[in-house]
C-alpha cells in the first residue's frame, strides 16, 4: 500500500460524499431558495393590495402555496443531507434526488440557478460507498504506484519477486480484481496471501476515516463469502480462520506481552 502516497489525500480520507464545505454551500443555496420564495410571496401579496382590498381566500391560497413550497424545500434538503452519509441508496431516493437536481430557482438578482450542481448530484447519487467512479479508479491506482515504487528497490535475488507480489495484492481469483484482472493461475501464492490479509485488515481496522471497524466474526463471514464467489483462495482463508491468524497478530503487537 505504499503507493497510496500517490493518491490524493482528499480521496483517501473521504468520509462523506460531499465534504463539510460543499455541504454547507448546498445548505446556503437552499436558504437562498427559501428567501427567494418568501420574497416572491411578499411581492404577490403586495400586488393584491395594490388592486384594492384582497379577498381573504386569495391571501390564504398564497400562504398555503408558500408553506407547501417551504415544506417541500425542507424535505429536499433533509434527503440531500441524509444521502451525504455513505450507505445503500434506494431506487426511490435516487429518483427523488434526480428530481431535486433538475429543479431551478431564480435568485433575487434574476439569476436562474439549479438546486444542485453536477458535482454535487454525481456524489450524492453514489448508490454504495462514497467514491465516484473517477475517485475509485484513483484509489485503485495505488497498486500501480506501489509497483513502480517497489520496483526501484534493489532487492537481493531471493527477494526479487516482492514487487510482483505487492502489485498483485488486489487481484482476485475470478479475474474481477485490479489492476490487471489476473486470474487464479496467474496470481502468485504470496499475492493471494496478501489479498486475504489486506481485506481482513480493512474490515476490522478502527483507524479508517470512511468506515467503522467490523467485528472479527463478521469479517470472517465476509472472507468466506469472497471465497464462495470465487474471489479469494479458499485454502488460504481456511488456514487464516483455523489458525486464528488475527489473534497471533494481536499478540505480536501487545506491548504487555513479554519478550520471548
Amino acid at each position: 500500500d505504499i503507493g497510496k502516497i500517490g493518491v490524493a489525500e482528499r480521496v483517501l480520507e473521504k468520509t462523506t460524499k460531499l465534504d463539510e464545505t460543499r455541504l454547507n454551500l448546498v445548505k446556503s443555496r437552499f436558504e437562498r431558495i427559501g428567501l427567494a420564495s418568501q420574497f416572491d410571496f411578499q411581492r404577490r401579496l403586495l400586488d393584491l393590495y395594490r388592486d384594492g382590498q384582497p379577498d381573504p381566500a386569495e391571501i390564504a391560497a398564497l400562504e398555503a402555496k408558500r408553506d407547501r413550497f417551504l415544506a417541500n424545500l425542507k424535505d429536499d434538503l433533509e434527503l440531500v443531507t441524509r444521502l451525504n452519509i455513505p450507505g445503500y441508496v434506494s431506487d426511490d431516493d435516487l429518483a427523488r434526488l434526480e428530481e431535486i437536481a433538475a429543479k431551478e430557482f431564480v435568485d433575487p438578482d434574476g439569476n436562474r440557478l439549479r438546486y444542485l450542481e453536477d458535482f454535487e448530484y454525481e456524489n450524492l447519487s453514489i448508490a454504495r460507498g462514497n467514491l465516484t467512479q473517477s475517485e475509485y479508479r484513483e484509489i485503485q491506482s495505488h497498486v500501480v504506484h506501489t509497483g513502480n515504487i517497489v520496483n526501484k528497490i534493489p532487492f537481493t535475488p531471493g527477494l526479487s519477486r516482492i514487487p510482483e507480489f505487492a502489485a498483485a495484492h488486489h487481484e482476485m481469483l475470478n479475474g474481477t480484481g485490479y489492476p490487471q484482472g489476473l486470474k487464479a493461475e496467474d496470481i502468485p501464492l504470496q499475492a493471494r496471501i496478501l489479498g486475504v490479509a489486506d481485506i481482513y485488515d480493512a474490515l476490522v481496522a478502527s483507524d479508517r476515516p470512511y468506515k467503522k471497524a467490523m467485528s472479527v466474526e463478521n469479517a470472517l463471514i465476509i472472507l468466506r463469502e469472497e471465497v464462495e464467489v470465487g474471489r479469494l483462495d479458499g485454502d488460504i482463508v481456511d488456514l487464516f480462520v483455523r489458525e486464528e491468524i488475527w489473534n497471533k497478530n494481536k499478540e505480536s503487537q501487545d506491548p504487555a506481552r513479554p519478550e520471548p
